[in-house]
């Protein structure tokens, strides 16, 4: 079952709190985003889910991750299975992380379950790690994963950056490929409070489970912003509306006079 989990609630456990996303605020002020569109061979196997010239995606995320720190946009994205965790490791581990009030959602490659843990305790060398991991014995070889970058102090008021991790909650439907071999997570993390705008990402056919349009799709529909990100051959085509009809906002935000959109415009990754 997927549910819907605030951010600050999580890193309270964590005895964390997240840096103000000014973003977010209700005023009317411009939002600086940098996205990224890459385009490969998608390689597929009962392990992992990547691109054939790896090492071509890896040096261009790099370039994407810096980009992103040294124009300090608002919002930086990139969308389902585009980034290599090399690629995550290596900017991190190099401070390429966003400054305080901004966020990045840098959605990776998939990871094997057990090769997570690993990866993991290198990026802690180098960032605070917010994960709930997979339970043992779940069904899946796999995880399709959402990296949240972004600023957390703790309670002796010490500022670093940090990443949130959030894994795919409902596989592809009209195909067995990620119902054999990816494992699911259970949450879906919300930015923001009720006195300012929100946001959330769905990973592509999150939003095709049974529990998201009965219990979360109607609470996106009023002061949030939904990512959409998907890998995807062509998303404006009338095959993917499902993906998206759950979450669309037909009406305006009443709090900054302005349509909120319910995913973020060309996030697809094309395969051949």
């Amino acid at each position: 079952m997927t549910t819907l989990r605030d951010v600050s609630e999580r890193l309270a456990e964590e005895h964390l709190t997240a840096s103000n996303l000014t973003f977010l605020s209700t005023e009317a002020n411009l939002i600086r985003v940098l996205l990224f569109q890459p385009v490969g061979v998608i390689v597929a196997t009962d392990a992992k889910v990547g691109v054939s010239d790896h090492a071509l995606l890896k040096e261009q995320m790099l370039a994407f991750l810096r980009r992103a720190r040294s124009s300090e946009v608002d919002l930086a994205a990139c969308p389902e299975y585009s980034c290599p965790w090399e690629a995550l490791c290596e900017a991190v581990a190099a401070g390429e992380t966003p400054a305080g009030g901004k966020l990045w959602a840098i959605a990776c490659e998939s990871i094997d379950i057990r090769t997570l843990p690993e990866t993991l305790n290198f990026l802690r060398q180098h960032c605070r790690v917010v994960v709930d991991p997979p339970p043992e014995g779940i069904n899946g070889n796999f995880l399709d994963c959402l990296c949240y970058l972004f600023t957390t102090t703790n309670d002796d008021d010490l500022l670093k950056p940090t990443l949130l991790i959030q894994f795919k909650t409902c596989q592809m439907g009209g195909d067995l490929y990620e119902s054999k071999y990816l494992a699911l997570g259970q949450t879906i993390f919300r930015f923001g409070d009720e006195g300012s705008n929100r946001l959330v990402s769905l990973i592509c056919s999150d939003s095709l489970s049974q529990s998201f349009n009965d219990e979360i799709a109607g609470q996106l529909r009023h002061n949030t912003l939904v990512l959409h990100l998907q890998l995807n051959p062509s998303g404006d085509k009338s095959a993917f509306a499902p993906f998206f009809q759950p979450s669309i906002v037909s009406g305006s935000n009443s709090k900054r006079g302005r349509r909120t959109y319910s995913h973020c415009p060309d996030c697809r990754k094309q395969s051949a």
